[in-house]
C-alpha cells in the first residue's frame, strides 16, 4: 500500500488499497404471494425467519398453501429480504371483498365570516363544517356514473344525512367512494375512514381528533350515522387518543394528525383535509381472538379548493393540491368534492394577500371550540360572537370525529377454502407493491399460482390437488405434449388459464412506457407441474 504524508500540522492522508477487500453481501428483495390458512389479508409483510413465517401464516394445510409456504421457506435460507402477501380464500374476489360498491357521504354546512350559515358557494371567507356521514351501497352503474359525474347534481345548501341516498350523492359535500369493493364483516373487520381539518391540529394538546369507531351491522342500501353501532373499546388493541408527551403511543388520532412527512404551517393549510383509510383486522399477536388491531392503508391530504397547488418536492412545476386529484393515487378510494365547495366552476384558489386560505374546513364534533380557538381568526371569524353558538349547535347534532365504515357489510363467513378468481386476487396483491418508493423489490415469484389456477380449472374443482391426474387433468395436460399446434379444447383452456396468471406478472414487471407498472424488477415463473410430474411424485420426462 502506498502512504503519503503531508507536513501541514496535524494533517495526514493515507491511501488504502481496497482491491482485496470482500464486499458486503447484499441480499435480493423478493415478493411472494399465495394462499395460507391464516394471517393478514391484503397486506405486505416482511418475513425474516421460518419461525415468523409459521407464526404469521401457519403451517400449510393443502397443496395450494404448500407452494406459498415452501417458496418462502427456501428463500429464507438465502440472504434475500422476503416480503409476503396472503391471498384471500373465497369465491370471486374473496374474503374481505364484496360484489357491490359503497360510499361514505359527508354532509356539510357553510358559515360566512360573521358566523352566519350561508350557501356553500357564498363561503368565500368563513368555514365549511363537515358532519357525520351516511353509509350508502351502490350498484356498479351507480358507482360508474358517480365517478364520471353524470349522476351527481351538487347541492348548494347545507344538508343532513336524511336527504342522502344512492340517487342523491350530490346532497353531500365530501363523498368517499369504495372503488375496490372492500367489505366489512360482523366481527368489525374491514375498512374505516377518519377525517380531520388541518387547522384543528395543535401539537401542544392531546391527539383527539378521532374518539370512536362506528360500524354497520346490516346489509342496507343506506345507513345513517345514528343507525350505526359503536365498536366496543375493549375489542381494540390500540388507543384512539393519546397525549402529546406519550411518544410510544401510535393512537389513531395521532396518525390522522401526522399523515404528511412535512410540516403543515398553521394558517396556511386551513383548507386542507386529512383522510386516513384504516384496515381493522384480527390481531395476530393478541391472546383473544376477537381483538382488533389496525393498519393504515391510505393517507390522503389535500385542499378542498380545486385550484390550489403546492410546491413539487421533486422540482419543476407546482403540482395540484386538490383533495380529489391527490386521492386518484389511492388503491382503495376515490374522493369527490362538491363543486360549490371546490369552486371548480367559480374559480380562484381562495388565498388572501398573505397567501393564506380564507376558507377553513372543520370536522364537526372534534372539540368544543369557540370562535377564537377555532384558529379561524385570519378568516375574520375571531370576533364573531354568534359563530360560537351556531357552530357548536351544528357540532352537537352531527359528530364526525369517528372512524366510519367504508366497506359494504357482509355476514358471509368463509369456511371453505375456495380459490376463487385467482387472477383478480393476484392483480390486487401486486398493486400493493407497485410503489417502488415504498417497496424496493428485485424479484417477484410466481410460486405456482399459474399451476394452481390452470389445473384447478381443468379439474373443475374449487380447490387445487397437486396429486390429481384424473381424466380431465390428464386430457388437458397431454394435449400440450405436442410439437405442433394444440388442438384439444381443454388443453387450450389450460394453457390460456396459465397464461392469464403469467401475463399478470409480466405486465407488472414491465416498465410503464411498455404498458407495465414497475420496470425495475423481474419475475420467476414455474411451469405447469403436471407436465413434468404425474400424481404424487411420478416424473414424466419421456415425451
Amino acid at each position: 500500500m502506498a502512504q503519503r504524508t503531508i507536513t501541514s500540522p496535524g494533517v495526514e492522508i493515507r491511501e488504502s488499497d481496497l482491491s482485496f477487500t470482500t464486499p458486503a453481501a447484499a441480499g435480493t428483495s423478493v415478493y411472494v404471494t399465495g394462499f395460507a390458512q391464516q394471517g393478514p389479508l391484503d397486506e405486505v409483510l416482511l418475513v425474516s425467519t421460518k419461525q415468523e413465517l409459521t407464526q404469521l401464516f401457519g403451517p400449510p394445510t393443502n397443496a395450494a398453501e404448500k407452494y406459498f409456504h415452501y417458496t418462502i421457506s427456501e428463500l429464507l435460507n438465502s440472504p434475500a429480504t422476503v416480503y409476503a402477501g396472503r391471498l384471500p380464500y373465497g369465491k370471486g374476489n374473496g374474503d374481505g371483498f364484496g360484489s357491490k360498491y359503497s360510499a361514505l357521504v359527508y354532509p356539510v354546512s357553510g358559515f360566512n365570516r360573521s358566523g352566519v350559515p350561508t350557501t356553500l358557494s357564498n363561503v368565500t371567507s368563513g368555514a365549511i363544517v363537515i358532519g357525520a356521514p351516511a353509509h350508502v351501497e351502490l350498484t356498479e352503474s351507480q358507482y360508474l356514473s358517480a365517478v364520471d359525474g353524470s349522476s351527481i347534481n351538487w347541492a348548494n345548501t347545507a344538508t343532513d344525512t336524511s336527504r342522502i341516498n344512492a340517487s342523491l350523492l350530490g346532497n353531500g359535500g365530501i363523498v368517499i367512494l369504495n372503488k375496490s369493493q372492500l367489505a366489512n364483516n360482523n366481527g368489525f373487520e374491514g375498512t374505516y375512514v377518519g377525517i380531520a381539518g388541518i387547522q384543528q391540529f395543535n401539537p401542544a394538546t392531546n391527539f383527539d381528533v378521532i374518539s370512536g369507531v362506528k360500524a354497520v351491522n346490516t346489509d342496507s342500501s343506506e345507513t345513517k350515522p345514528t343507525d350505526m353501532i359503536d365498536v366496543p373499546a375493549k375489542s381494540l388493541t390500540f388507543s384512539l387518543t393519546s397525549s402529546p408527551t406519550d411518544g410510544s403511543s401510535q393512537s389513531i388520532s395521532r396518525v390522522v394528525e401526522n399523515l404528511t412527512d412535512y410540516d403543515l404551517e398553521a394558517g396556511s393549510f386551513n383548507d386542507y383535509l386529512n383522510i386516513g383509510v384504516f384496515k381493522l383486522r384480527k390481531s395476530i399477536y393478541a391472546n383473544e381472538a376477537t381483538k382488533l388491531d389496525y393498519v393504515l392503508t391510505d393517507n390522503i391530504v389535500g385542499s378542498i379548493n380545486s385550484h390550489r397547488v403546492q410546491l413539487n418536492p421533486n422540482g419543476g412545476a407546482d403540482k395540484t393540491a386538490f383533495l380529489g386529484n391527490v386521492a386518484d393515487n389511492s388503491q382503495n378510494i376515490k374522493v369527490l368534492v362538491n363543486d360549490n365547495i371546490s369552486r371548480r366552476l367559480l374559480g380562484g384558489d381562495g388565498l388572501n394577500d398573505e397567501n393564506k386560505p380564507t376558507v377553513a374546513v372543520i370536522t364537526a364534533g372534534t372539540k368544543s371550540r369557540t370562535a377564537t380557538n377555532t384558529g379561524l381568526n385570519s378568516t375574520g371569524l375571531g370576533g364573531a360572537s354568534n359563530f360560537t353558538s351556531t357552530f357548536n349547535g351544528f357540532r352537537l347534532s352531527s359528530f364526525a370525529n369517528k372512524l366510519f365504515p367504508l366497506g359494504q357489510f357482509t355476514s358471509e363467513t368463509v369456511t371453505t377454502k375456495f380459490l376463487g378468481d385467482i387472477p383478480t386476487k393476484l392483480e390486487r396483491s401486486l398493486d400493493n407493491i407497485k410503489n417502488d418508493e415504498v417497496y424496493n423489490i428485485d424479484v417477484v415469484v410466481e410460486a405456482g399460482l399459474g399451476t394452481i389456477h390452470a389445473v384447478a380449472s381443468a379439474a373443475e374443482t374449487f380447490y387445487y390437488d397437486d396429486e390429481d391426474y384424473g381424466a380431465k387433468v390428464a386430457t388437458a395436460v397431454n394435449g400440450l405434449r405436442t410439437s405442433g399446434d394444440v388442438s384439444e379444447a381443454t388443453s387450450i383452456t389450460l394453457r390460456n388459464n396459465y397464461s392469464t396468471v403469467f401475463n399478470k406478472f409480466e405486465a407488472f414487471v414491465k416498465p410503464p412506457y411498455d404498458g407495465g407498472q414497475r420496470g425495475d424488477c423481474i419475475f420467476v415463473a414455474d411451469p405447469i407441474r403436471q407436465i413434468l410430474i404425474k400424481g404424487a411424485n411420478k416424473k414424466d420426462l419421456s415425451r
